[in-house]
């Protein structure tokens, strides 16, 4: 093999692993521009989803019995960021209708609960560090509804939406460590295996 065809291979090898970590990555939706709530729930979210991953593959036994549970969480994220996309997209084409709109103060909305840590998940580092992380999220797209109100009020609920699925997604956290908690004699077993 030539000098020529030896550096070309090691100059192919450095820009595909260089694209390789640069795809993995995460880069903030465009619409998020401007809207530091929602930049902020987007980086929450993704935190949530590499953490989960990141449990996936320390309970491979615990995922791969236990009825999808990490699996539905991606999902339910993968919701949640479509709502913060959608809603950053209505509120960047509305925003003069926004202006216009001046919400009134205290105007007796009940605050919703937030979001509390589940005490089934000690033990397991990855489910608390994705809990964190979407406990982080919705409470980035409250303050958000909060800053934002005539968008909440008038885009058909992104915000809402958002939380509802936040929601599921940590309902599917505390019910994975629920599952890896009542079946650790199980997975040892097969780990042995």
């Amino acid at each position: 093999m030539s000098k020529l065809s030896t550096v070309g291979v090691v100059a192919s090898a450095l820009c595909l692993s260089f694209g390789l970590a640069a795809a993995d990555e995460h880069k903030p939706h465009g619409a998020l521009k401007g809207h530091p709530n929602f930049l902020k729930a987007e980086q929450a979210l993704a935190g949530a989803r590499k953490a989960i991953t990141k449990s996936q593959e320390a309970n491979e036994c615990v995922f791969g019995a236990e009825g999808g549970h990490g699996q539905k969480a991606k999902e339910a994220i993968e919701a949640a960021e479509t709502q913060v996309w959608e809603a950053a997209e209505w509120a960047n084409t509305h925003e003069k209708e926004c202006v216009a709109i001046k919400p009134a103060k205290g105007s007796g909305k009940k605050a919703e609960p937030s979001l509390k840590g589940h005490p089934n998940l000690k033990g397991h580092p990855n489910l608390v560090a994705a809990e964190k992380d979407l406990i982080s999220a919705w409470d980035a797209v409250t303050r958000s509804q909060e800053a934002n109100e005539c968008v909440f009020g008038l885009e058909g609920g992104h915000g809402q939406k958002a939380k509802e699925a936040i929601d599921v997604a940590f309902k599917q956290v505390a019910e994975s460590a629920e599952w890896i908690n009542s079946h650790a004699d199980e997975c040892k077993a097969a780990k042995r295996k």
